[in-house]
């Protein structure tokens, strides 16, 4: 683990890191780095892993909650392997669920995870971060893209990362029109 961090901490001192920051004008006496630091999972620890896109806007939050048994992908599946997904809300105070798809590597009528509380506490935990975000940036529109972890440490549920999630620009295409000359 160590040898990890100063891996990572000496990074920010390579030859193009330097440069960057010298082509960019950025000053050396006002910069940092920080590092996240937590345990890794093993494939026997995973109970479950999954994906979350969340919606914010001012009057709801929209999450889609993609999950996979195990430490089977949800982003990169093997050829023929369906993830569960499942829609979730929040109007006011209220978390609403809804089974969209099942896995098809549980059994007929099972779920991935314990169907509601599992989802319900994944939605939960969503919208607190979103709820931050909102209060930090101010924004009341955005999109987050998160990935999470349920493992055998406690049977938790486990954010693993949280990013923006970028969206296709709304801003009209201009047509290109192709002229018969040179």
């Amino acid at each position: 683990m160590f040898r990890a961090i100063r891996r990572v901490f000496a990074s920010f001192y390579y030859e193009n890191a330097w440069a960057t920051r010298r082509r960019l004008q950025v000053n050396e006496a006002q910069v940092g780095m920080a590092m996240l630091v937590h345990h890794s999972y093993p494939d026997p620890t995973e109970l479950a892993n999954g994906v979350v896109i969340l919606d914010r806007t001012p009057t709801q939050t929209n999450l889609t909650i993609s999950t996979q048994e195990g430490a089977i992908s949800v982003t990169n599946p093997d050829p023929g392997v369906v993830s569960e997904e499942v829609i979730g809300q929040v109007i006011g105070t209220n978390i609403y669920v809804n089974l969209n798809r099942s896995s098809n590597l549980v059994q007929i009528g099972q779920t991935v995870m314990a169907w509601e509380t599992d989802y319900r506490s994944v939605v939960s935990l969503c919208n607190a971060v979103a709820n931050r975000i909102a209060q930090e940036t101010g924004q009341t529109t955005f999109s987050l893209d998160f990935e999470f972890k349920k493992t055998t440490f406690g049977n938790a549920i486990e954010m693993k990362q949280v990013r923006p999630f970028p969206r296709p620009s709304t801003a009209p295409t201009i047509t290109p029109y192709m002229m018969p000359l040179p």
